[in-house]
């Protein structure tokens, strides 16, 4: 795995770029995002961890829904990183969970 650009994950199929969240909000010019829907299939810490550590809190959306079925593929503890910038579940449903900061 490669955050300045590379590729994700173990399986077979075609290779796909990624890039830091931070880095595509601010090229877009981007400066506030009300829901993030994410949904990448377990990865979700990889894409979250650093935005959540490197994104202004003015820049941290206000809703994040994401697939939680998957939790048990995660590496690093995202739930306690959404908690302490100011997360807490708002709803959950069999396989997505609702994170609010208000």
């Amino acid at each position: 795995m490669d955050y300045g650009g590379g590729t994700i994950g173990q399986g077979k199929g075609e290779t796909v770029r990624i890039r830091p969240l931070l880095d595509i909000l601010t090229e877009l010019n981007v400066n506030k995002v009300n829901v993030l829907k994410i949904d990448i299939e377990g990865y979700e810490d990889k894409a979250l961890l650093p935005f959540l550590s490197t994104a202004p809190a003015s820049l941290l959306p206000d809703h994040i829904i994401m697939e939680y079925s998957e939790r048990d593929r995660w590496q690093s503890d995202l739930m306690s990183k959404l908690t302490q910038v100011g997360y807490h579940q708002k709803a959950r449903s069999r396989g997505n969970i609702l994170m609010s900061r208000k």
